[in-house]
């Protein structure tokens, strides 16, 4: 194994990394309405089988990357209106860059880069009696960067 349990480290003085901690932006712009963001890398791996009943090599796909950010529906109007278009769909890539900065040093900041970010849909929903409005938008995501 390329690591052992010691190279594990457990949160420092009892402070975990938590939400208030996440900063968002896009293209050096800050980002504050937003209420989630999610984001995943994914690759196919296979046993592949010769001989006898136990694999005997393993074969690799593609590696994949998906997203999504939940914010007000302002947030996502302020978007619109600082492209030509108006259009989330038509925004050329981006980089959206998430810091956790813990307050309480040494915890270390955590830094993730999400590349050549496009927008895939440019929903809209609400429903009577909602005090806020949100909208859910899922991302294509080009690579994921985690900077220490």
């Amino acid at each position: 194994m390329a690591f052992g349990i010691k190279d594990i480290k457990p949160s420092i003085n009892g402070v975990a990394y938590h939400w208030g901690q996440i900063k968002l932006s896009i293209e050096g712009t800050p980002i504050v309405n937003f209420t989630e963001l999610s984001y995943k890398s994914m690759q196919d791996k296979q046993n592949l089988y010769g001989s006898g009943y136990l694999p005997t090599e393993r074969g690799y796909g593609n590696i994949e990357f998906e997203g999504q950010l939940t914010g007000s529906v302002s947030l996502f109007q302020s978007i619109r209106l600082a492209v030509a278009s108006k259009n989330l769909l038509t925004i050329a890539p981006f980089d959206l860059i998430m810091a956790i900065t813990p307050e309480i040093k040494p915890i270390i900041p955590k830094i993730t880069i999400l590349k050549a970010v496009e927008f895939n849909e440019d929903p809209f929903e609400a429903s009577q009696g909602d005090p806020r409005l949100f909208m859910t938008v899922p991302l294509t995501i080009g690579d994921i960067v985690e900077k220490a």
